[in-house]
C-alpha cells in the first residue's frame, strides 16, 4: 500500500514538473529563436527582391549564413530537449525521495493507529471475556448459593470498573490535544507539585516510601488540571516501581532553557530497549507487566500533556542503574 501510494505520488510530481518545464522550455525556445527566424526570413526575402542574379561569392555567403542560422536553431532545440531529458530523470529520482519523506509520517501514523486499535481491542476484550465466563458459569450451576452469586456479581462489578477506567483513559488521550489555550491560567507550579505529592502520601506510606521534594518557586501558564494530572502520573508511577522502604525524589528547578521537573524512583531502572516505546500507548515493559497493574496509558497521557504545553519529556536510568529518572522540560 505504501509503495503503491509512493509511486503514484512520484508520478504526479514528475507530471507536474515536466508540464512546468515544457511550458517554460517552449517559451524560452520561441523567444530565443525569434531573432534567428527573422534573420532567415530577411535573407530569403533579400534574395527574392534582388533583380540581378547573385554572384557565386554572394550565393555562397548567403548559403553559409542560412546554414549557420538553421544549425543554431536546431542546436537550441537539441539543447533544450537534452535539458528536459535530464530534468525528467532528476524529477523521477527526487520525486521518489520526496514522496517517501512526505508519506513516511502518514505511514507511521497509520501503524500507530493499527497498534492502538489492536491493543485497545485486547484490553477491552479481556474484562468482557471474564464477565461472560463468570456469568455463564453462574447460569449453568443450578446449585449456586446466594453467597456465590454475590461473589460473581462483585467480580463482574470490578471488571466493569476496569472497563470504565480504561475508557476514561482512552477518552483522556483523545481530548488532550483538543483543549483550547483559552482555558489556561497562571499558577504556582511548585505549590501544585507539593499538593499532588501530599495527595499521594498514603500510597507511598503503604510501601514505606519517603517522598523527597526539592521545589524552587516557579510560576507558569497552562492548564492547572492537566499539569496536576501530569505530576500525579509521574509520582504515582515512581511509587509503583520503587521497592518497599525506599525513596522517591521530586525536583523542580528553573534554568535558562526552561523549567525542569525531575521525578526519580528507586526501582530497577529503565531498560535501554524500552526507551523508544516508553511513551507509546498501551506499551508496558516486561517488568511492569509482571509487577504492576495498569493499561500502559499513563505515560502516553503524560507525553500528550507535555506536548500540548510545548515541552518535552524523557526518561533514563540512573548512573548506578538503581532507579529511573523522568525529566519534563517546559
Amino acid at each position: 500500500m505504501f509503495e503503491a501510494a509512493r509511486l503514484k505520488l512520484t508520478l504526479w510530481y514528475v507530471v507536474v514538473i515536466m508540464i512546468v518545464t515544457g511550458v517554460f522550455s517552449s517559451a524560452f525556445y520561441f523567444s530565443s529563436t525569434r531573432e534567428i527566424s527573422l534573420l532567415i526570413k530577411k535573407i530569403e526575402s533579400n534574395q527574392e527582391r534582388t533583380m540581378l542574379p547573385p554572384t557565386p561569392q554572394q550565393r555562397m555567403h548567403n548559403y553559409a549564413s542560412l546554414e549557420e542560422l538553421y544549425a543554431l536553431k536546431a542546436q537550441s532545440l537539441h539543447s533544450l530537449l537534452l535539458l528536459n531529458i535530464l530534468i525528467f530523470f532528476f524529477s523521477v529520482f527526487s520525486g521518489f525521495i520526496l514522496s517517501g519523506r512526505t508519506l513516511r509520517p502518514i505511514q507511521d501514523m497509520l501503524e500507530r493507529q493499527k497498534r492502538f486499535i489492536s491493543n485497545a481491542s485486547h484490553e477491552l476484550k479481556t474484562p468482557v471475556a471474564v464477565m461472560r465466563a463468570q456469568t455463564e458459569a453462574a447460569l449453568m450451576d443450578a446449585k449456586l448459593t446466594k453467597q456465590e452469586l454475590k461473589e460473581a456479581l462483585i467480580s463482574n462489578l470490578e471488571e466493569i470498573e476496569t472497563l470504565q477506567g480504561l475508557t476514561a483513559s482512552l477518552l483522556r488521550l483523545t481530548t488532550t490535544a483538543e483543549k483550547q489555550k483559552t482555558t489556561w491560567q497562571q499558577f504556582q507550579l511548585d505549590k501544585l507539585v507539593s499538593m499532588v505529592a501530599q495527595k499521594l502520601q498514603p500510597l507511598a506510606r503503604k510501601k514505606s516510601i519517603v517522598l523527597q521534594t526539592r521545589l524552587e518557586s516557579v510560576s507558569m501558564t497552562g492548564s492547572r488540571e492537566d499539569i496536576s494530572e501530569l505530576c500525579s502520573i509521574l509520582i504515582e508511577n515512581a511509587i509503583k516501581h520503587s521497592p518497599e522502604k525506599s525513596s522517591v525524589s521530586i525536583t523542580l528547578k528553573k534554568e535558562r532553557r526552561g523549567v525542569y521537573l525531575l521525578v526519580e524512583d528507586s526501582g530497577n531502572g529503565v531498560v535501554q530497549d524500552d526507551l523508544p516505546f516508553l511513551f507509546d500507548r498501551f506499551y508496558r515493559s516486561a517488568g511492569a507487566r509482571s509487577s504492576t497493574d495498569g493499561y500502559g496509558l499513563g505515560l502516553a497521557i503524560a507525553k500528550d500533556i507535555v506536548t500540548t504545553h510545548g515541552g518535552s519529556i524523557s526518561a533514563h536510568a540512573k548512573k548506578d542503574k538503581k532507579g529511573s529518572v523522568f525529566v519534563v522540560r517546559m
